[in-house]
Formats: structure tokens, sequence, C-alpha cells
């Protein structure tokens, strides 16, 4: 029997200085970090994004220097999802997909990752956030609150058709 699921191996952040040495050869400059990176693995999560949006130049030359078959995974800035209600961010959120859509099909999806302290008490906040993503592109939603750890939770992203994102630190 074979699996439908496409499987991506990857690590969160690629230009760590401190890989210089083990993973990057020594003396490599980290303008061609990504490039090699994507020699070993065909996936990465850009961390760096969740500081603020990109600029569209910096996105399209993580495009160009990957391969064909390489799959980014984009996390949403905080100023989204941890600095203000999910309300006042639909705009910048809509701003951020239109950046990251410049990875074309190499855009795997957006994750979403919310703060230890929203909690499920924030539900219809985050239907009607949900509610206004574009369709066009894919979404993954993190909680770092126990709270939302219940049906309903699934059934919410689920009729979004968005992923739950599963961590160990809940």
């Amino acid at each position: 029997m074979t699996s439908a699921t496409a499987w991506h191996l990857g690590t969160m952040g690629f230009g760590y200085k401190q890989w210089v040495g083990s993973f990057y050869p020594a003396g490599m400059p980290a303008k061609k970090f990504l490039a090699h990176y994507s020699t070993l693995f065909d996936a990465v999560e850009i961390d760096s994004t969740f500081y603020g949006t990109p600029r569209p130049e910096t996105v399209l030359r993580w495009r160009q220097a990957t391969p064909d078959k390489f799959t980014f995974c984009l996390k949403t800035p905080k100023a989204i999802t941890h600095e203000a209600p999910l309300a006042n961010g639909v705009e910048a959120m809509q701003a951020f997909v239109e950046t990251a859509v410049l990875l074309q099909n190499k855009l795997g999806c957006i994750l979403v990752q919310f703060g230890p302290t929203f909690t499920y008490d924030a539900a219809d906040e985050l239907d009607s956030f949900l509610r206004q993503l574009p369709t066009t592109v894919r979404f993954a939603v993190e909680f770092r609150h126990e709270s939302w750890l219940r049906e309903e939770t699934a059934a919410l992203l689920k009729s979004y058709n968005i992923c739950l994102v599963a961590a160990d630190y809940i």
C-alpha cells in the first residue's frame, strides 16, 4: 500500500552562524547558506518572518536559491498573532500573504503560531480571523495553551481546511 502523504525533511531556520564548520563549510558566506542547506533538506520553516514581513526581494532570493521541489513554511509575524487583537491583524495578514506567495509553488504553508496566553476563550475571535484568510494559500495553526486541546478546536480548523500543528511543549 502506498501513501498519498508527501513528507518533507527540514529544520526551523537555516541561517545559523554556529553551524559554520560543522554543517556549513568553514568560510562559507551567509548568503550561500540556503543554497547549501537545500542540497541536504527539501524544506525549511522560516522563523525570521515571526519578527516581520520580509522584503519581496528577500523572498525572491529564497525562491531562486532553492531547487524546484523545495518547500517553505513561513511563520506569521508576531505583530499579527501576539501583539494585538486578531481582528486588527487581518490587513497585515493579507499583506504578509501577498509577500509569501512570491515563493509560488515552493510555499508549503503559512504557520500561524499563537502565544501561550492565547486561550480557547478567544475561539470566536479566531473563527472570525480564519474566515477572512485567503483560500488560495495553505495554513497551519499552532496553539501553545492547553485549553485548545479539545474536539471543538479540530472541528473549527477542519471547517477552514487548516492543519493543526502538534508540539510537545503543551
